[in-house]
């Protein structure tokens, strides 16, 4: 799953959480984008992903998409049950808010079987 925005969007959202260390600027946000890209993943994130959210509109429209794709048939979806992708999106779909890893799992657990976290 990839969730995306365009960088303009994504650096007026950071400058209103104001937090205290955040950056100030757009050049110092891009040079975070940069730095987080040397991570891999983002560089082959539209590769990978098995869906995509534009996340460039308002909160509604953000949760109109997570709801489509929790009722969406996906082909990796197995007899035993939703992949850990779906739990994870219908748990999101329950918390109508921005999750930890900790907090898809603890509603996930409530569900069916707990989504795994990143230790």
């Amino acid at each position: 799953m990839l969730i995306e925005a365009d960088a303009r969007t994504r650096f007026e959202r950071h400058l209103r959480r104001a937090r205290a260390d955040d950056a100030r600027t757009f050049r110092d946000f891009a040079r975070l984008d940069e730095e987080q890209m040397g991570f891999g993943a983002l560089r082959v994130a539209h590769e990978i992903a098995d869906a995509v959210i534009r996340n460039d509109a308002d909160l509604n429209s953000y949760w109109d998409w997570i709801d489509e794709l929790v009722v969406t048939p996906w082909p990796f979806l197995t007899h035993t049950g939703a992949s850990e992708l779906h739990r994870s999106l219908q748990a999101l779909r329950r918390i109508r808010r921005a999750a930890t890893c900790d907090e898809i799992a603890a509603v996930t657990a409530e569900a069916a079987r707990p989504s795994r976290t990143a230790r």
